[in-house]
């Protein structure tokens, strides 16, 4: 416990650092998600015509 508290201590401020980053990709990612939601029906029709255009 004593050996990774130094550890700890010292990645914390990575992680406090990075977080702001994350919190600022994450509306972006939400604003995202949408769109490949939408997007997932249309890949997945294609997906048979993709596959029975590789067998040609």
């Amino acid at each position: 416990m004593t050996s990774a508290f130094p550890v700890a201590t010292s990645v914390f401020p990575i992680v406090a650092s990075a977080f702001p980053i994350v919190a600022s990709v994450f509306p972006v990612v939400a604003s995202v998600f949408p769109v490949v939601a939408s997007a997932f029906p249309v890949v997945a029709s294609a997906f048979p015509v993709a596959t029975s255009v590789l067998m040609l």
